[in-house]
């Protein structure tokens, strides 16, 4: 389909809302043609867990991320009730006012269903324009300013601007969201479907029990010493805002403090970090708080808390490690040598992480496992990109059409 810039000649002017519609839009408030309505809360006593004839699904906001706690009451204790293409929303944040679809069943108080007056506004061009951005936005402002509540303002949800375009053009508009949404959708399930596959993989390569071709060598336990040894690089704190890094927890990799400011460390002395380094977070270790350095992190410094190690050459290939520490067999055994309570007075002993078995191949072995796990990472990444670029093209045509600031031949 094409799109066109058209004049535009009807100006709106509204908090959260500065623009000029096409001429051939209606200027209307969301109130003329919108209407919502609280779902009901049964008694707890009442719930049952598991299906059964007589019941149906009592859908709280949860149930729209997760299929783990699905909850049923009576057909006649259901007083408000919504299809899989009904439009609700979430009336407490945070996040405030998230829109949903897809359950059918009965509606609890946390969610509102959303009920357009088809003769104005179409089902699924409501369902868009109720999930613009702004829109939550300018719900989440109101909710601040007006000391921390969380529940949708409904006064001014009513107020708010809803230009019309024409029910053919809204159709249209709403085919065309949908696609990318069709997409995008595709694309998550791609993404979890990857996941799940790597995941397995490096189970089987980097545990033995799938043997590539060529090898069949024994693995071997041994300490991590025969792999690995500390390099600590210390250089004096510098008197000027510097690249400090620090070790995300559950295996998520170094971050950067950006432009740090020296005065908020109280160490005189600092430590260098180097490409291939094994850098860990003697602190949340026991979180599998431990990471390998990119290039990105090169020059960066970190406290003595997080002390680093190089690959010994030819023994150990600092790609293959960057997989293995992320087994939970490598998480269980940080946590052994941590001692101590929760948080930070659980600190990992460096003697012992020296001294902490591993099994693992040859070093050309390792090479040829590292291959094969950072090509299917690989694979992931372009998925994970993909899904951004729809993401921000979907939200660039909403901004466009929904604003008639494009518009489609019809």
């Amino acid at each position: 389909m094409e799109l066109k810039v058209i004049n535009k000649k009807i100006s709106i002017m509204h908090k959260g809302y500065k623009r000029e519609i096409p001429n051939d839009w209606k200027s209307y408030q969301i109130r003329d043609a919108i209407h919502f309505t609280g779902g009901s809360q049964p008694p707890l006593s009442t719930f049952v867990f598991e299906e059964k004839e007589g019941y149906v699904r009592l859908i709280q906001t949860r149930d729209y991320r997760t299929e783990k706690y699905k909850t049923y009451i009576k057909k006649e204790d259901a007083r408000k009730t919504c299809t899989s293409d009904d439009i609700i929303i979430g009336r407490y944040g945070p996040p405030l006012f998230q829109i949903f679809r897809g359950l059918e069943g009965a509606y609890n108080v946390a969610l509102l269903k959303a009920i357009p007056d088809e003769k104005q506004i179409l089902k699924d061009y409501c369902f868009y324009y109720l999930s613009r951005p702004e829109l939550q936005n300018y719900l989440e402002g109101l909710s601040q300013r007006s000391g921390g509540q969380t529940g949708v303002e409904m006064d001014m949800l009513y107020k708010y601007p809803l230009p019309l375009p024409p029910l053919p053009e809204q159709q249209k508009i709403a085919e065309i969201l949908s696609t990318w949404d069709d997409a995008i959708r595709i694309t998550k399930d791609s993404i979890l479907e990857t996941k799940k596959r790597n995941k397995g993989l490096a189970q089987q390569l980097l545990t033995g029990k799938k043997r590539l071709n060529g090898f069949s060598g024994k693995w071997q336990k041994r300490t991590l010493s025969n792999y690995i040894k500390p390099e600590l690089r210390a250089v004096p704190k510098p008197d000027v805002n510097f690249l400090a890094l620090g070790v995300r927890s559950h295996g998520k990799g170094i971050f950067h403090k950006i432009d740090f400011d020296p005065n908020d460390i109280a160490m005189d002395t600092l430590y260098v970090v180097h490409e291939d380094d094994l850098v860990v977070n003697i602190t949340f270790a026991w979180e599998q708080a431990v990471a390998i350095a990119r290039k990105e992190d090169v020059g960066g410094l970190v406290s003595h808390r997080f002390p680093t190690y190089v690959f010994k050459n030819n023994v150990a290939d600092s790609s293959f490690f960057k997989h293995y520490i992320l087994l939970p067999r490598f998480k269980y055994q940080l946590d052994l040598i941590s001692p101590g309570g929760a948080g930070r007075n659980r600190v990992m002993s460096k003697t012992s992480f020296l001294k902490m078995e591993v099994s693992v191949p040859e070093y050309k072995e390792q090479v040829e496992i590292s291959k094969i796990l950072n090509e299917a990472n690989v694979e992931l990444k372009i998925l994970e990109e993909k899904l951004e670029t729809l993401l921000v093209q979907k939200k660039g045509l909403m901004q466009q059409l929904l604003t008639g600031e494009k518009r489609l031949t019809i």
